[in-house]
């Protein structure tokens, strides 16, 4: 990749796909669980927040907010291969589930600021990418849009999530297995809905997954 009307990331050995943690939302688990027929917790692992935020899910009242991610191949050691990227003997070097990837990797290094589509500053894509910016601006926006459409709405199914947690003693927590279990119901439930119309149902949804 050297120059913005280059659409593959062929030549760039995968430089974003071993140095960063990989956030996900829901739309980006449904979407590689359905259509990868992998189970979530074979490619998901989460971390605590270090303050809460309004994708942060709870497992338990009162205690720390989980973040969802990408797993690596290497989880304890400071390069970050992403469990996607063919990196196997033989391999190609590149994502192995790139059209499915999520919205984070479909976005990047771009950025909105003041509704312009500008590259991130810190990118590792090689010197010279993404010169000729103004000519992919319209198509590049309408990715990050969606991007925090996506985030928005996912917002709204942690929360159904989180308040059904909340509503429970505080003896009484969930798993990450189940919350997993429920966000794949709770995509499956709203695939073709607005979200907003079925929060009533993701808490009831919740709540059942959580007392079963």
């Amino acid at each position: 990749m050297t120059r913005s009307s280059v659409v593959s990331c062929g030549g760039c050995h995968g430089r974003c796909c071993t140095a960063y943690v990989v956030p996900v939302n829901g739309a980006d688990i449904w979407r590689i669980a359905r259509t990868q027929h992998l189970a979530p917790a074979q490619f998901v692992w989460c971390d605590d927040e270090e303050e809460p935020t309004p994708t942060g899910v709870l497992l338990r009242p009162g205690e720390a907010t989980y973040m969802l991610a990408l797993q690596h191949h290497q989880p304890r050691q400071s390069q970050r291969i992403c469990m996607f990227l063919n990196q196997l003997p033989g391999g190609d070097g590149l994502c192995s589930i790139y059209a499915d990837r999520p919205l984070v990797c479909r976005a990047y290094p771009m950025y909105l600021r003041k509704g312009r589509v500008i590259p991130r500053d810190d990118m590792l894509c090689p010197a010279g990418s993404w010169e000729d910016i103004e000519a992919i601006q319209t198509s590049w926006r309408a990715l990050l849009v969606a991007q925090r459409q996506a985030w928005e709405d996912y917002a709204l199914v942690v929360s159904a999530w989180n308040g059904a947690i909340r509503s429970q003693p505080s003896a009484i927590g969930a798993t990450l297995a189940r919350y997993l279990d429920y966000l794949l119901l709770a995509y499956d439930l709203v695939s073709d809905r607005p979200l907003e119309t079925a929060v009533g149902e993701l808490h009831a949804l919740a709540v059942n997954i959580i007392g079963a």
